[in-house]
């Protein structure tokens, strides 16, 4: 049996992990397998992660356009603010 874990299952134990205030999340109806992470700021680095085939993309901050470029190019998205991410 293969156990399946959905993006707000992780943003929610995630959150727990870096002692975040809130995290912001878009589910792109991808199960959680594949992770690339960007501390801070990772704007620019949203496209890559899907290129090389991650489904799950974790940074600081976005700007408010990338939530719906990681709908359109079907990676989830978890922003957990730019200090909690980078002081882990």
């Amino acid at each position: 049996m293969e156990l399946k874990y959905r993006v707000h299952e992780f943003a929610k134990d995630f959150k727990e992990k870096i002692n975040a205030d809130r995290i912001v999340y878009v589910d792109a109806g991808k199960d959680v397998s594949k992770i690339a992470i960007v501390g801070g700021s990772g704007k620019g680095y949203l496209a890559e992660a899907k290129e090389y085939g991650c489904d799950t993309f974790i940074t600081g901050e976005m700007p408010y356009n990338c939530e719906h470029e990681a709908k359109e190019l079907g990676i989830n998205l978890i922003c957990g603010g730019h200090y909690f991410t980078e002081n882990v």
